[in-house]
């Protein structure tokens, strides 16, 4: 069965907590963190330190309901986003900012190769797939493409 955290990136959102005052407090390795945010098996061990630290139950941080499932609008178009990349760099460099990463870090959560995250990194446009592999950095990245899209993210998605 697959495990999504996009509920623990709003908790941590509406806690004004990032990843790594997350890691700091838990205990828990970034690499752990890595693996969540590819929406990849973690320990109960490691969410009920998560969930002792954020005074929250499992059902708070976990589903397995994908994030955009919950949507009532259902999937658009991703071609917005792709045709967009102004607004994807603005939002990853604020997000890499935000959350303190560092290039090697987008690549790992992302999987992206070096190459195209030079390109975007450097104003060029990437292909539909990299879009979807940058929208494995979670749910504060989708909310910051939101916000300078002007409308929720699904709207484009």
């Amino acid at each position: 069965m697959a495990v999504y955290y996009h509920k623990l990136w709003a908790l941590l959102q509406e806690k004004k907590m990032t990843q790594k005052t997350l890691t700091e407090t838990t205990g828990i390795s970034t690499a752990t963190v890595f693996q969540m945010k590819r929406n990849e098996n973690v320990s109960l061990g490691v969410l009920d330190r998560i969930a002792t630290v954020l005074q929250c139950d499992f059902k708070d941080m976990i589903t397995n309901v994908a994030p955009f499932q919950e949507q009532s609008s259902g999937f658009g178009s991703i071609l917005d986003l792709h045709r967009n990349p102004e607004l994807v760099l603005s939002a990853l460099t604020d997000y890499m900012e935000q959350e303190n990463l560092s290039v090697k870090d987008v690549l790992e959560i992302t999987t992206l190769s070096l190459n195209t995250l030079k390109k975007l990194l450097n104003g060029g446009q990437i292909s539909q797939n990299s879009c979807y592999k940058l929208l494995r950095l979670g749910t504060e990245f989708e909310n910051l493409i939101a916000k300078k899209y002007g409308k929720p993210l699904f709207s484009f998605l």
